[in-house]
């Protein structure tokens, strides 16, 4: 993930794959002063993509 400001960082985080295929879960824990968690739980929502 790489922020406006030039900002670089990786993070893991566990994804549960639907048994159908169709989709996935991802589950993120805000993390108090984080940088990534925040973006995530605030700014994506379903279908949302980056690359």
């Amino acid at each position: 993930m790489t922020a406006e400001d030039g900002y670089c960082t990786q993070r893991s985080y566990s994804i549960a794959s639907a048994p159908n295929g169709r989709g996935f879960e991802l589950t993120v824990q805000r993390t108090p002063g984080g940088k990534v968690s925040p973006h995530l739980v605030d700014e994506f929502v379903p279908g949302t993509s980056w690359s």
